[in-house]
């Protein structure tokens, strides 16, 4: 037996030498009772199984050929072993890193703890790069990675990847045994570490995901992120981010079973999940049993039905809930609903679901879409039997319901009883504001008081009653009788109290002082609203309105009021949109000059005679360049001019310059009407030697002045004027600074410009100082002249966009800053861009910008900046929609209007009665003519247009008021 052993020893010691690669298998040794031993390299592969610990997916696992489970019956030594036992030898002349390797990355650091078992050579080097998100590779990760952590981009706080590998002389290795890897953020992570997931794409195109500190080597490090590997390549830190809600609905019978549908997959599925915004899809209707009905999903909690499931519309989802979802099911029973009195033709029927064993059925829906069989009969009731045989319910009764039934209509002849309200003139209609009252059908024997209308209302109108002339002859309609034939009834108005607008004009200083009243232009000035005034009445402005005392800014001195217009009153229109313009005409100014040095008197004759005299004239706040004149010059004198003084004598005062026709207050003479008002002044030569000269210059409209010596006009003053008193010479320009310049020394007396305004004084002379011998003092005298250079600075105006109903600033048009006389036509809004939008609902832009706040005069961009703030006003009208009815067929009543407009808000009339007046044959041809007048008033059509029928199909083509006239 022992030879036998030895024997089949040598045989497989020869054997394996001869194939090496032959593999045994457990099973194999376990039948031959041969025990294998196992090489001492393979004893660390327990422990790297160990250091796995940290998997969450488990993924294919794959075993090495030479692995090999021994059994315990026989040892064999081969030459396999002997090779592995060189093997050894060599890897123990070899030194292995055991410690921990650093990289330091941007904003991070990796550490990799090695322990020698990992036979990594101790020359080995860490990199571990950054995947950034710029790059092509990383979109790529970042979709796989989402895929297997089944999450969606907002879901998730952090992802960042990391190509993590070993270098030995630049090649990569791969440790044989778990290393430790720890990844630490300069910023801490705020984050716990269930929320931390590292998702592994091995090399061979398998992916893991591993947890954070889920081993005991890893979990009480004080890094970010740890855990335990036995390979390197990419790895992803992922950091899950706040749960996003989602609804699971889950569908039931209605006996709690599950109700399964298909889904949009081709899933047989029992519930829908979603997010917030999303939807619900169709999930079809169960099956439902005889006399049953489905009414639909329903949220079920406790037993009950709650809230109907919409399908396909978007849901808000603000937290995570389990929804359980029940079809709502009901008994039914059907009701038969016929068109006629016999019960011949059905015009409805309807399921009807059961509550408590019984339903209310509204009958009035039945009766608002059925059609009496003649245009005089009308619906009275229902009955439960045949023509009328049963008892009869009203149209508008509740008939309740337990099992099937069949309702019959009950039809009764009635007299036609119309209302015209359009009655204030001939030309009054639903379009300006007549209301519509739908005829009514009085049963024959019934009262007209049942069907009399509530009094129709008219704004600007009381109601009066109803007439049956619309003469208003006689007493009103007496409602307490039955009618014996068609009647028409009128509506008589009263006029009522209704506002209008006063709005205010103020002639343009752009115009000629001699332009014709057809030719003239206004500004608008403001208006004011006058409450309460009788419709129909004509109104006028008050003295108040003709006086200028409404007006802001309204200067007497200035102007007046004009009849020039041909407005001086108006109508009060119902609706309030009457308007009165009052205008004001600009007043002309005349400035005398009196070019002699002889005495002259303030009432003489020649300062409308002599030939020494100069006069101008121009509008009042016009310049005198604007009129073709310039300041007259005095000569070697200086000019003064007579004025009432503080005791209301008249005197004389002295004058320098007037740049525009602004007179001084208190000028002589006084119009002769207003006491008060000046509209001359009358200028005459002093004795006094002009001994300086006064230069004005204007800013230019780009903000510099002109030089010296470039001055816009010029005045004088007196060698013995020793102040100069600053005031406005300019409309648009504030007097600003001065210079002087001593012409007596030829030498400035201020080196620059100093400011100033109006009302201060500056002296125009220099003083010395003399001692008096004979009086033993010293004493002042006038030494030399200073010419006067004086600046005015161009006002700033507000240009500003309104709206017209409130005066409020326009959205998205903010006022703008403009100077004196600049052009419009740069601050005119591009609405292609934007537009002018109405705060109110109903209204449009007309597409025009407008001077006043009723929208009477269009605005001309064409024009400069006045000397003043200027409001603009966008066009908003009331949008207005032509009302066409077509009978189709069928003829209305003359009182029901079939082209009419109404503006946005109105309702449009409900008319309840279309017939037609003949009776149907379906063996007869019938034509429908349409008769009217010359010329089709769309407003008023339903006066003079009527639709008729013919079997005459001549007559057909013809007009019953013009029968030369045919049809096309």
């Amino acid at each position: 037996m022992t030879w036998t052993l030895l024997a089949i020893a040598t045989f497989l010691t020869t054997y394996f030498l001869i194939l090496p690669a032959i593999t045994v298998t457990d099973k194999q040794a376990d039948e031959a009772a041969i025990r294998l031993e196992v090489p001492e390299t393979e004893e660390t592969f327990p422990e790297k199984g160990e250091g796995l610990g940290d998997v969450e997916t488990s993924t294919v696992s794959m075993q090495s050929e030479g692995s090999v489970e021994t059994s315990e019956s026989m040892t064999i030594v081969t030459e396999v072993a002997t090779t592995t036992e060189a093997t050894s030898e060599t890897e123990a002349a070899v030194k292995y890193f055991d410690d921990v390797l650093t990289y330091r990355g941007s904003d991070y650091t990796v550490k990799v703890s090695i322990p020698k078992e990992a036979k990594i050579p101790d020359n080995v080097q860490l990199d571990a790069q950054e995947i950034k998100e710029q790059e092509a590779e990383y979109h790529g990760y970042k979709e796989k990675v989402l895929d297997k952590v089944a999450r969606q981009e907002e879901e998730i706080q952090l992802l960042r990847l990391y190509d993590i590998r070993l270098l030995v002389d630049d090649q990569e290795v791969e440790p044989q045994a778990s290393v430790k890897v720890e990844v630490s953020y300069d910023e801490k992570l705020d984050a716990k570490d269930e929320d931390l997931k590292i998702v592994h794409f091995k090399d061979d195109g398998q992916t893991e995901i591993l947890k954070s500190k889920a081993t005991k080597e890893t979990k009480n490090t004080d890094s970010d992120i740890a855990f335990k590997t036995d390979s390197f390549s990419i790895y992803a830190i992922v950091q899950n981010g706040k749960e996003v809600p989602r609804h699971t609905y889950r569908f039931q019978n209605y006996d709690g079973t599950e109700y399964k549908f298909v889904n949009s997959s081709g899933e047989l599925v029992s519930e829908q999940i979603i997010k917030n915004g999303e939807e619900l899809h169709g999930v079809g209707i169960p099956i439902t049993e005889h006399q049953q009905r489905f009414n639909g999903w329903f949220e079920y909690s406790n037993n009950t039905l709650g809230n109907r499931v919409n399908f396909d519309q978007s849901i808000t989802v603000n937290e995570s809930k389990i929804i359980y979802v029940r079809p709502s099911m009901d008994q039914i029973v059907y009701l038969t609903v016929y068109d006629d009195e016999a019960g011949t033709i059905i015009l409805e029927k309807d399921q009807l679901a059961l509550k408590d064993g019984g339903v209310m059925v509204d009958l009035s829906r039945y009766s608002e879409v059925i059609k009496p069989p003649t245009a005089t009969k009308r619906l009275v009731g229902w009955s439960l039997a045949p023509n009328g045989q049963d008892s009869i319910f009203d149209i508008g009764a509740k008939l309740p319901m337990d099992k099937d039934a069949n309702i019959y209509p009950v039809f009764k002849e009635s007299k036609r009883l119309e209302f015209y309200t359009n009655t204030v003139n001939d030309t009054d209609s639903i379009s300006n504001g007549a209301p519509y009252v739908p005829p009514k059908f009085v049963i024959d024997g019934e009262l007209a008081s049942k069907s009399q209308p509530t009094d129709p209302e008219r704004y600007g109108y009381t109601f009066d009653g109803w007439y049956s002339n619309k003469e208003f002859i006689g007493s009103k309609f007496n409602f307490a009788q039955p009618l014996t034939a068609d009647t028409q009834l009128y509506a008589k108005w009263n006029p009522d109290k209704a506002s209008y607008t006063i709005v205010y004009w103020l002639q343009s200083s752009t115009d000629k002082k001699d332009a014709r009243p057809e030719d003239k232009n206004y500004d608008y000035a403001g208006q004011r609203y006058v409450t309460s005034a009788q419709v129909g009445t004509r109104v006028a402005p008050s003295q108040s309105d003709i006086s200028g005392a409404n007006v802001t800014g309204f200067v007497s001195a200035g102007f007046e009021y004009t009849q020039d217009r041909g407005e001086t009153s108006t109508t009060v229109k119902a609706d309030g949109s009457s308007v009165l313009n009052v205008y004001f005409n600009r007043r002309l100014i005349t400035m005398r000059f009196y070019d002699s040095p002889t005495t002259i008197g303030a009432n003489d004759s020649r300062w409308f005679t002599s030939r020494n005299l100069t006069t101008m004239t121009g509008l009042y706040g016009t310049s005198l360049e604007n009129n073709g004149y310039t300041w007259k010059d005095s000569g070697t004198n200086t000019w003064r001019y007579y004025e009432y003084n503080q005791y209301g004598n008249v005197s004389d005062r002295g004058m320098t310059y007037l740049g525009e026709f602004v007179l001084p207050e208190g000028t002589y003479p006084r119009i002769q009407a207003f006491p008060s008002i000046s509209q001359e002044i009358r200028l005459f030569k002093s004795t006094d030697k002009k001994a300086k000269t006064i230069y004005f210059y204007k800013q230019k409209a780009d903000g510099t002045y002109p030089d010296i010596g470039n001055h816009d006009d010029t005045g004088s003053s007196s060698e013995i004027s020793t102040l100069f008193t600053f005031s406005e010479k300019y409309n648009g320009f504030n007097v600003h600074s001065y210079r002087r310049y001593d012409i007596t020394n030829r030498r400035n007396v201020d080196d620059d410009w100093r400011t100033t305004k109006s009302g201060s004084n500056v002296d125009t002379v220099g003083y010395s100082r003399q001692y008096d011998y004979y009086n033993y003092r010293w004493y002042n005298y006038i030494s030399s002249q200073y010419d006067l250079h004086i600046r005015y600075q161009r006002k700033e105006f507000n240009l500003k966009f309104r709206y017209p109903d409130t005066n409020a600033p326009l959205k998205d048009f903010d006022d703008k800053k403009v100077l004196y006389e600049a052009s419009l036509l740069a601050y005119r809004p591009d609405t292609t861009v934007v537009k002018p939008k109405p705060h109110l609902n109903g209204y449009e832009w007309d597409g025009k910008w407008y001077k006043d706040q009723t929208l009477t005069q269009e605005f001309e961009w064409d024009s400069n900046m006045p000397d003043h703030d200027l409001a603009i006003y966008p066009g908003f009208r009331k949008i207005k929609y032509n009302i066409i009815l077509d009978a189709n067929g069928g003829e209305l009543a003359d009182s029901q209007d079939t082209h009419f407009t109404l503006e946005y808000g109105q309702t449009v009339p409900k008319y309840e009665d279309i017939s037609r007046n003949f009776i149907e044959d379906s063996q007869g041809m019938y034509y429908y003519r349409k008769d009217t007048v010359n010329l089709i008033d769309i407003v008023n059509d339903g006066k003079n247009q009527h639709a008729h029928y013919t079997q005459n199909p001549v007559s057909a083509r013809t007009c019953r008021f013009d029968p030369g006239r045919r049809y096309s």
